[in-house]
């Protein structure tokens, strides 16, 4: 065949089961006619289904693995920041990490803006006292806007503690207002700055 087609594996995937479509829809439509009936009426059902299918993979393969070079470009950037010994090292990869998430605005995935956030506040947190100044933090938070504006990564575990001690604590302050009710005002204030002042701190202070 003349046709060439230069594919990813999901793409390559998607090629087949586009090929497999046709032929599906060839042979329903063939079948009356080796029967010797003369009839236009194929099963629409049949037709539908595998057009569907059809079309659906073709944007698997028409789509340019544009993510994946984004996701690769991330990454370097990512390692860039890791190795940084200096702060113009440092502000370089920033710059590079701001450009890519302000391109896009945001990240692609859950998993990459998590992964993004998370190392950045890693390298943030060894280089702070020394090569981190200001100039790099600012650059770290135009970056935490652009890619997790709500700081979903950063307050993701202040948020499930306080909710795993919710439940205890809520029985601890009914078992205290029945058995010792003089203490309770003073066990309601505790009880709210255990679940909640971790969260509140890193909101405040993170």
């Amino acid at each position: 065949s003349d046709l060439s087609i230069r594919a990813t594996p999901m793409s390559a995937i998607a090629y087949q089961v586009v090929l497999w479509s046709c032929a599906s829809i060839a042979m329903t439509t063939a079948a009356p006619m080796r029967a010797g009936v003369v009839s236009t009426a194929v099963p629409r059902r049949a037709v539908l289904r595998s057009g569907a299918l059809a079309a659906g993979c073709c944007t698997l393969v028409a789509v340019d693995p544009a993510s994946a070079t984004f996701t690769s470009d991330v990454r370097g950037a990512e390692a860039a920041l890791a190795s940084a010994a200096l702060t113009d090292d440092a502000s370089a990869a920033l710059d590079r990490l701001l450009e890519l998430a302000q391109d896009y605005s945001g990240m692609p995935s859950t998993a990459l803006r998590t992964e993004v956030m998370t190392s950045i506040r890693a390298r943030r947190a060894q280089l702070q006292g020394g090569v981190w100044d200001g100039a790099l933090e600012e650059k770290y938070l135009r970056i935490q806007r652009s890619v997790d504006p709500w700081r979903v990564t950063e307050l993701n575990s202040p948020a499930q503690g306080a909710t795993l001690l919710f439940g205890p604590v809520y029985v601890g302050l009914l078992a205290a207002q029945q058995l010792v009710p003089k203490l309770f005002t003073a066990a309601y204030s505790g009880a709210v700055l255990v679940v909640f002042g971790p969260l509140l701190f890193q909101i405040l202070f993170g």
